[in-house]
């Protein structure tokens, strides 16, 4: 959570797409210790591996799925809705 506010944060004065944005946010959620892990019990055959790596990869999406859910909401917002929350001016694409 801190990694994405110091994202948009930082982000703000250099006018950064929103996509790398929430991508720098979302880095955060990967479960990148367990597909190594388990990448590295199945190059040692240890049966356990495919589990981990399985659980590993159904980690992954959801987090991608909520900011799409998000935008998609965010872009059929009206106008007023998004003064109203402080975003006068949409963000770039």
């Amino acid at each position: 959570m801190l990694a994405s506010a110091l994202a948009v944060v930082a982000a703000s004065p250099m006018a950064a797409r929103r996509y790398t944005v929430t991508a720098s946010g979302l880095v955060v959620l990967l479960p990148g210790l367990t597909l190594t892990t388990a990448l590295a019990e199945l190059a040692l055959r240890h049966r356990l591996g495919s589990h981990a790596l399985l659980g590993g990869l159904c980690d992954a999406p959801p987090p991608g799925l909520g900011v799409a859910v998000g935008r998609r909401v965010g872009d059929l917002l009206p106008a007023t809705v998004r003064w109203l929350s402080g975003m006068s001016s949409p963000m770039p694409p």
